[in-house]
């Protein structure tokens, strides 16, 4: 239901590295060349001649919990 608190656990069958980033080193995403929308990057990151992309989870899970246009929910 909306409004109520969901817990979401995400799975990954490898984890390369784990660091700490700072908010205030991030850069904007590029108009062109980007895969990802703009809205689902939280921060976007330069370290040694390697990008870092930080997704906005809070955006891409909002996006896939709300219904398509026209579309209806039906409960089986």
């Amino acid at each position: 239901l909306r409004g109520e608190t969901t817990l979401i656990v995400l799975r990954t069958d490898k984890v390369n590295e784990v660091t700490t980033l700072a908010m205030t080193a991030s850069e904007p995403p590029p108009s062109v060349g980007m895969r990802w929308r703009p809205d689902f990057i939280q921060g976007l990151f330069k370290r040694g001649g390697e990008f870092i992309i930080l997704p906005n989870l809070q955006a891409i899970f909002a996006e896939n919990d709300a219904p398509a246009a026209g579309a209806s929910r039906s409960i089986n």
